[in-house]
């Protein structure tokens, strides 16, 4: 599922380019089509194709995205456009105050696989938003977050 919480927009955009591209709709949401509005009313194949798009991204997104945007449904290319901007929206906010996350993070009563794991999550979600961790810094901040006592 889609969420601004999980930061996973690349690869959830990614798997929806190749899925769209596979099955032949990769027109429905690229810019070749540039006046989608006249081409709906004009073409009820084209219209029933948009609607399933729409349908199908709708069903892969969190309930507080979906509320964000199912007032901009007007075709499946502007509803990809809606969500790749809330994505872009903040995009260096979201990565300091995921990295001060990842800096601080402590093992605690974590067991080692879900404390590695919390880490490469935080990771993964930086790199979406375009910030990637070195594998070095990562080490670093499992045994920083490690305590020995």
């Amino acid at each position: 599922m889609l969420s601004l919480e999980k930061s996973n927009y690349n690869s959830w955009s990614s798997f929806f380019n190749n899925h769209f591209g596979s099955i032949g709709l990769k027109k429905y949401i690229e810019d070749a089509l540039t006046n989608t509005s006249t081409l709906s009313t004009l073409d009820p194949e084209w219209s029933k194709l948009d609607d399933l798009i729409k349908m199908w991204i709708l069903g892969t997104l969190v309930e507080s995205l979906k509320d964000q945007v199912v007032t901009t449904l007007r075709n499946a290319k502007d509803l990809l456009d809606t969500i790749k901007t809330l994505f872009h929206d903040n995009e260096d906010a979201r990565a300091i105050n995921i990295d001060n996350q990842i800096c601080s993070i402590k093992m605690g009563n974590l067991s080692t696989n879900d404390y590695f794991t919390k880490i490469q999550s935080m990771a993964d979600r930086l790199a979406n938003l375009g910030s990637p961790v070195a594998d070095k810094y990562k080490v670093m901040y499992a045994l920083n977050g490690i305590s020995l006592t």
